[in-house]
């Protein structure tokens, strides 16, 4: 599953009923937010991690997976060792 499928699931559980609706409602900047999920690589800060989080009442994990999928695996991994 990509990053835009996965962070549009969340957003749809939430009771969002688009990208777009969460970011109006979070005063978030759309177009910034919609290069993230579709891709377009650029950082996510870790306090920008956790304001998604909060925003969503999530686990700060749960959006480092969406946005980090294989650094979360490579992490993973790593602690089986």
């Amino acid at each position: 599953m990509s990053t835009k499928e996965m962070f549009n699931a969340l957003l749809k559980k939430k009771g969002y009923t688009s990208l777009r609706d969460f970011c109006l409602q979070s005063k978030i900047d759309y177009p910034n937010m919609n290069k993230r999920v579709n891709g377009i690589r650029q950082k996510i800060e870790i306090a920008f991690i956790f304001k998604l989080a909060n925003l969503l009442n999530e686990s700060y994990t749960t959006i480092v997976e969406i946005f980090y999928p294989d650094e979360v695996a490579a992490n993973r991994d790593c602690i089986k060792k």
